[in-house]
């Protein structure tokens, strides 16, 4: 039987909400390890890496995932699968860019982020270690929008929950083995490589038995305005800029302008 909106919407309402609840009651119980494990001053420590790398990656994105759901997901409604193509395979391929250009850019100020937030220049490494969790998700934000244009919440939900089961396995391990620093960065890493590459693989199986067998070789002519690529591309980036700076980078600021001992408290007390 064939599903109708309001069904389809409480469905992909209850996948992402057992999804969300389940993921943190795993993230509670990871902070407790890694808390235990490497201590607040580590937590705080650990969330500078992890943020600096997050943080700068977002500053530089375009939003894909907002003009994919916008464009394709009209398209793919109406069944108008070329465009639809046409849109995830530029949307695709800008957000590859971006992410190589990101990639270098935290690769650049990964030594300046360890001397001047956290005043350890000798976690220099590890900044750049983490920093390839950007390389590995070089599409991620195109292939979460058209897992949802393609109607897959369930399959979101899933690999959301699997990435941080996948961490806390790990945070697991090393917590039994009197584990680092290094290891709770090495586990956020192994969960975020998995989930980029899990969100590519299906994102492009689900456009393949959707949209047909070439839906990439788009006729150039298919594609949207140019101008209103960009423009939407451009003022999606904006806001969210905005919205990261004044509220999405508590940690940065508190490490900068206090310490990370104060970023591993605060870190804590939010979770």
């Amino acid at each position: 039987r064939k599903e109708g909106p309001l069904t389809r919407v409480l469905l992909n309402s209850g996948y992402l909400f057992s999804g969300n609840t389940l993921s943190m009651v795993i993230s509670a119980l990871q902070s407790i390890l890694v808390a235990r494990m490497i201590g607040v001053l580590g937590v705080g420590i650990v969330a500078t890496i992890t943020k600096f790398t997050t943080n700068t990656s977002q500053l530089l994105s375009f939003r894909m995932g907002e003009l994919v759901v916008s464009y394709a997901g009209q398209y793919v409604q109406q069944g108008e699968y070329e465009k639809a193509g046409a849109v995830l395979r530029s949307a695709g391929v800008i957000e590859a860019l971006t992410s190589i250009f990101k990639f270098v850019v935290v690769l650049v100020f990964a030594p300046l982020a360890a001397a001047y937030l956290v005043r350890q220049p000798e976690l220099t490494p590890l900044f750049i270690f983490y920093s390839y969790s950007v390389f590995a998700n070089l599409t991620s934000q195109t292939s979460t929008a058209a897992l949802e244009i393609f109607n897959r919440f369930d399959l979101l939900a899933l690999l959301n929950l699997t990435q941080n089961t996948l961490s806390l396995m790990v945070v697991g391990i090393a917590f039994i083995r009197g584990g680092t620093i290094v290891d709770v960065v090495t586990a956020y890493l192994i969960a975020k490589v998995f989930n980029g590459i899990a969100l590519l693989v299906f994102s492009l199986l689900y456009a393949r038995r959707i949209l047909g067998k070439g839906w990439w070789r788009t006729s150039r002519g298919a594609s949207i305005n140019t101008r209103d690529f960009w423009k939407f591309a451009v003022s999606s980036n904006l806001s969210a800029t905005v919205k990261l700076v004044a509220q999405d980078s508590e940690e940065l600021w508190i490490t900068y302008l206090l310490s990370p001992l104060a970023a591993g408290y605060y870190n804590s007390a939010m979770k």
